[in-house]
């Protein structure tokens, strides 16, 4: 399981305090932004982690100071120009609210 997340500004947030929006950003990072990047057991430990801590997915809201989520949303044609975050064919959260 995990014990806790290393953030984009180098910060170590242990697993028990992670809010329920962290976390969810964290799920849609892992699984859809840049799913490469991470291994099946790391995907499974942060849905698990969610669900056990939370019971549910909150949409997606990304920290607008992680400029290169940004970049990544919009390589991959997540990011609409209305803000909405899109991902297969459903929106799943608003960049920069």
């Amino acid at each position: 399981m995990i014990k806790g997340w290393i953030t984009w500004d180098n910060r170590t947030i242990p697993a028990e305090e992670i809010t329920h929006q962290h976390l969810s950003n964290i799920y849609y990072y892992t699984h859809f932004v840049l799913p490469e990047y991470y291994d099946e057991e790391t995907k499974k430990d942060v849905f698990r982690l969610i669900m056990t801590k939370f019971g549910k997915i909150l949409s997606y809201k990304p920290d607008v100071r992680f400029i290169q989520e940004q970049g990544y949303l919009m390589r991959k044609g997540f990011l609409m120009e209305n803000n909405d975050i899109v991902i297969q064919g459903r929106k799943v959260g608003v960049y920069g609210q």
